[in-house]
């Protein structure tokens, strides 16, 4: 390998978690909800079991969270995340096989398994290790390529389901995330080291490293298995430990924010397919929410920085208030409450990626965070398993997706409260 590719190799490093958050992330997970009007409509499925697919691919992610730290210290990344690739390739060719819905909810394990174990995790390692600084823009260029798979793949897949079928849209996507899988795997390096390479900045980091915390990279990955992110800019540790009560406040805040940063996107093409939109609109508001989530995972960790915490979670949980609103004005049959609801909407979704790695720093201690963290993450993630599996039967009882998002209204309230509260008691943000 010549000089100047092992000097700059991290930047196919960051091509590569690029890759990997489009195909573990994007593709069975992010852009999945294009899929959800179809896939309730098949015979002997209906909404209430389209539910439980979500759900199921929910908690077995969940459960891959949980066990993930042991699993990539026995594979290491290269590994690791091929294995997860070839399990999203291997899910979405299984949901393409599925007419029934105990296959249905096999390629959702499937699926669920290569969303928990290829996803944000493995990409904080590969970061970590390659970039000494720039952390941020590694991470957050890495993060997006979950967001552009949201964009593309929704309008792409309709016109493959409208003009061919169901199942060759999913099989193509296999395709996809099998060919990407083979170049990530034949790219990927676990460490600078192998290629004989430095970290991105080593030296500039070496040299700076009595300067403060600004230029080290942050990472949160354990032993125990709890969910990592890399916070993309600047943040002020709190220095802060929670009291056994406040906790248990502050993790009903993030079952919360997991029900409504998860279910709404979930559900959003099926909801304005039941109110009487085409498929092809549906597609296209989740690009427009792809577009929004993209731009907001990029900005949101600044807009935080610039303002503070506390006046960026309100900022944040403003946007997805009022567009869960106008979502839920939808069976008024006016298109711009469809569009304002995915802009609105995808503009604060990304209080999930980024508010959470933020909110567990400042409210914890050096001696605790790790614990906060997980605790944090497995409250967002249970969060979202267990409401994925609401709307399905709120469907069957009440005959509208409308009350599903009624009620993620009065939790995006709910959380905001108990996070403020939380706040003003422990802290002078």
């Amino acid at each position: 390998m010549g000089t100047y590719r092992k000097r700059h190799y991290e930047y196919t490093i960051v091509t590569c978690c690029f890759l990997l958050m489009f195909c573990n992330v994007g593709l069975p997970s992010t852009s999945f909800s294009v899929y959800q009007p179809y896939l309730v409509a098949l015979p002997g499925v209906g909404d209430a079991a389209g539910s439980l697919i979500i759900g199921t691919r929910t908690f077995v992610s969940l459960i891959c969270m949980i066990l993930v730290g042991r699993y990539y210290n026995a594979l290491d990344c290269r590994l690791g995340c091929f294995i997860a690739g070839a399990l999203s390739a291997l899910g979405l060719f299984a949901f393409g096989l599925a007419r029934s819905l105990p296959w249905l909810l096999v390629a959702a394990v499937i699926c669920g398994a290569a969303y928990g174990l290829g996803g944000m995790i493995g990409i904080t390692l590969l970061v970590n290790r390659w970039f000494k600084t720039d952390v941020g823009t590694a991470a957050g260029l890495s993060a997006v390529g979950s967001g552009v798979a949201s964009i593309i793949i929704p309008v792409l897949a309709e016109y493959v389901i409208r003009t061919r079928s169901l199942q060759l849209s999913f099989w193509m996507e296999a395709a996809m995330a099998l060919a990407i899988t083979v170049v990530v795997g034949l790219l990927l390096r676990n460490r600078p080291e192998d290629i004989g390479a430095v970290a991105h900045g080593a030296a500039r980091y070496d040299a700076d490293l009595g300067e403060g915390p600004s230029r080290k990279p942050v990472e949160q990955h354990h032993e125990d298995g709890a969910h990592p992110e890399i916070h993309p800019t600047p943040v002020t540790e709190g220095g802060v430990c929670l009291s056994p009560a406040a906790t248990r406040r502050f993790l009903l805040a993030m079952a919360f924010v997991g029900a409504i940063c998860v279910t709404a996107a979930t559900f959003l093409s099926v909801l304005l397919v039941s109110e009487g939109f085409p498929h092809s609109f549906a597609a296209l508001m989740l690009s427009v929410y792809g577009i929004c989530l993209t731009f907001s995972k990029a900005f949101t960790g600044r807009l935080y920085d610039m303002i503070g915490a506390v006046r960026g979670t309100i900022v944040s949980f403003t946007a997805i208030i009022v567009g869960l609103v106008c979502l839920c004005l939808t069976p008024t049959g006016l298109a711009v409450f469809a569009v304002a609801g995915s802009v609105l909407y995808g503009a604060g979704m990304a209080v999930g990626t980024i508010g959470i790695p933020i909110w567990s720093i400042q409210l914890s201690t050096a001696a605790n965070r790790s614990t906060v963290i997980r605790q944090f993450q497995v409250g967002y993630a249970t969060g979202s398993f267990v409401y994925n599996l609401v709307p399905g039967v709120l469907m069957d009882l009440c005959g509208t997706y409308v009350a599903s998002y009624a009620i993620l209204v009065v939790f995006a309230g709910a959380a905001l409260a108990l996070i403020l509260t939380t706040y003003r008691q422990y802290t002078r943000d």
